[in-house]
């Protein structure tokens, strides 16, 4: 499992593939092969997670954090049931909107 925080700068690259100069695009590995290799950064604004099993989106765990000093605790687990792999999970904090 592959787990990539993104920041709407890096959101709207996706969207959009033309170059923009002043946006502080954030694209980070949070979590590779099921272990945390970085801390999710401390940023404002609309944010994700998307969760990858192998090269496949499995889902996406959307925040929009109203400053960067509020702190959050982030719930991701992914399952099969069948063949299909399903992304559940919460984020509790001051900005939580599940």
């Amino acid at each position: 499992m592959t787990v990539i925080f993104k920041n709407e700068f890096a959101l709207v690259n996706e969207k959009d593939s033309t170059e923009y100069e002043n946006l502080n695009v954030r694209s980070d590995t949070i979590i590779k092969n099921g272990l945390q290799i970085l801390d999710i950064p401390y940023d404002f604004g609309k944010q994700v997670l998307v969760a990858y099993y192998g090269q496949n989106e499995i889902g996406r765990k959307y925040l929009w954090k109203t400053n960067n000093w509020h702190s959050h605790r982030y719930y991701l687990k992914i399952s099969k049931e069948q063949n299909n792999y399903i992304k559940t999970g919460e984020i509790l904090g001051p900005d939580n909107n599940t």
